[in-house]
């Protein structure tokens, strides 16, 4: 309130104790005076404390939604990221709601001085308000609940059997990712359909290697005349603990062979080493003997096998030393992939060879 606002409230109050024959002394005139700027003290303290707490609860709301986007995010407030210039809040300030400023008042007129100046003032005059209860009450901490935990990943497959079986393989969409170790390590495959003899439906696991060449799958083997002197080391898309794992998962696996042969034999043993020319090794580099299509280390390939080869005393095509081939499919899933395949007896001028190493197959689940 301005000066001469309180000044004539004053004087109203005064000339209306005059008119009842009420006097009072200076002093009086002076602890009215006081009275009045105590209460309007009062009035605009409390006004801006109770807007000094409406701030500060907005600002715990802030800093709880803060604490639960952090634990959403997976963050502690102990390791959050430093950010320059910030600092974080440890507390609000809460004010005391039974703190009440003490004012140097003058003591009211003691009871000698009641008729000179009466507790109760006359109508017109300015009259203490009643004393009032703290408007401010210590704002109620709300009940944070934590954001529920996302939803963790399934797992990945370990086969495209697998994707078929829990329903996400498309038609149109061939490459897909697995993980066959299940340690979030995923490795590119193709999935493919196929139908057996019987009409049932299948799905192939599909894993390349670096002797593929879409444009011609064969590989020259020439000037190489010692037995297994040559070598192809096919590096896989996937590591020897995924392939293990994904040949363990699955029913049956499979790995194309084929070597055509122009006066190069295969199976045929050397005079000076007693070894086979040709041979290929299991995914832990272990020799086998034998050829697509034949029993495991049986130095046969797989016309030996039905018996229909070119030189019926000869256990392979190509042993004949003419122009022919010998193919077939390694079936022993507990050998697959084929790790290298060594060949030989290439080294005369009209000596050579072509050899061709599929991609791993494997069907369904173990």
């Amino acid at each position: 309130m301005a000066k001469p606002q309180m000044l004539r409230v004053l004087l109203c109050a005064v000339v209306m104790s005059i008119v009842k024959g009420q006097t009072y002394t200076v002093q009086d005139i002076a602890d009215m005076q006081n009275q009045v700027i105590y209460e309007l003290f009062d009035y605009f303290h409390f006004s801006q404390e109770r807007q000094l707490t409406t701030a500060f609860e907005k600002l715990k709301q802030i800093e709880n939604r803060l604490l639960q986007a952090e634990r959403a995010l997976g963050i502690d407030g102990s390791n959050a990221p430093a950010i320059p210039g910030f600092v974080r809040p440890t507390s609000l300030y809460r004010p005391d709601p039974q703190r009440r400023p003490e004012y140097n008042r003058r003591k009211p007129p003691q009871a000698s001085r009641a008729t000179a100046f009466p507790r109760e003032l006359p109508v017109g005059r300015v009259t203490a308000a009643a004393p009032r209860p703290p408007t401010w009450a210590p704002p109620r901490r709300p009940k944070t609940t934590l954001a529920p935990e996302p939803p963790t990943r399934p797992p990945y497959a370990k086969t495209c059997a697998e994707i078929h079986q829990m329903g996400y393989l498309l038609p149109d969409i061939p490459m897909y990712s697995v993980d066959p170790l299940n340690d979030n390590d995923l490795v590119n495959v193709v999935c493919e359909k196929s139908r057996r003899l019987d009409g049932t439906q299948t799905v192939y696991t599909v894993i390349g290697h670096s002797a593929l060449n879409e444009a011609d799958k064969e590989i020259l083997v020439s000037g190489h005349e010692d037995p297994g002197s040559f070598s192809l080391k096919p590096v896989y898309e996937a590591n020897k603990k995924q392939l293990k794992a994904m040949t363990a998962a699955s029913r049956s696996c499979e790995q194309f062979i084929a070597y055509r042969c122009q006066g190069s034999v295969l199976m045929q043993r050397s005079l000076e080493t007693g070894t086979t020319y040709g041979w290929w090794e299991t995914i832990d580099g272990d020799r086998v003997e034998s050829w697509g299509g034949a029993p495991f280390n049986s130095s046969m390939c797989a016309c030996g096998v039905r018996r229909r080869c070119v030189n019926p005393q000869r256990p392979c095509n190509c042993d004949a030393n003419k122009q022919s081939s010998d193919e077939g499919f390694i079936m022993d899933k507990q050998y697959l992939p084929v790790s290298d395949v060594r060949l030989g007896d290439t080294g005369g001028k009209k000596e050579k060879g072509f050899l061709e190493l599929g991609p791993l197959r494997c069907e369904g689940l173990a």
